[in-house]
């Protein structure tokens, strides 16, 4: 099984300790499939082509998929 790397800037993973918990958790627990899985989102269309979507409750997380 390939396992990719997520990698979160700084601001963003700032945010996510100012989180309430179970956010927190559902953060992680979707990082998690995102490292099994990056297609397990959505992707974007039009002016955000080549971007991906994925749903934390009410969040949605946007990234790219990086080979190598």
């Amino acid at each position: 099984m390939v396992v990719y790397r997520v990698s979160i800037p700084p601001y963003v993973a700032d945010m996510i300790t100012r989180l309430p918990p179970a956010v927190k958790r559902d953060a992680k627990q979707a990082f998690r499939i995102l490292s099994r899985d990056s297609r397990a989102g959505e992707p974007l269309e039009k002016e955000l082509r080549g971007l991906w979507k994925f749903r934390i409750r009410s969040f949605r997380v946007g990234y790219r998929i990086v080979a190598g």
